[in-house]
């Protein structure tokens, strides 16, 4: 059998994605391998919600993505 040296799972924070994340863990500890958790956020998405609120009169609209804490990265915003 081929020896793993890295397993990917992709996460959506859906019942299916945490399934897939139990079984990535069990694969990874079987083989000794790495776990790689993606999550891939759309910013296709972000720019048709940035062009809605610019065509409804905003002028700056900021787009940011951050890694960590919600919270932490929240109450870190400047004003």
């Amino acid at each position: 059998m081929a020896k793993y040296q890295k397993i990917a799972v992709a996460i959506d924070f859906s019942e299916q994605s945490k399934k897939a994340l139990e079984r990535g863990v069990i694969l990874a500890k079987d083989y000794g391998a790495a776990l790689q958790l993606i999550h891939v956020v759309d910013t296709v998405s972000f720019e048709t919600l940035k062009h809605e609120a610019k065509a409804q009169g905003v002028n700056i609209v900021e787009v940011t993505v951050e890694e960590g804490s919600a919270k932490a990265i929240l109450t870190q915003l400047p004003d």
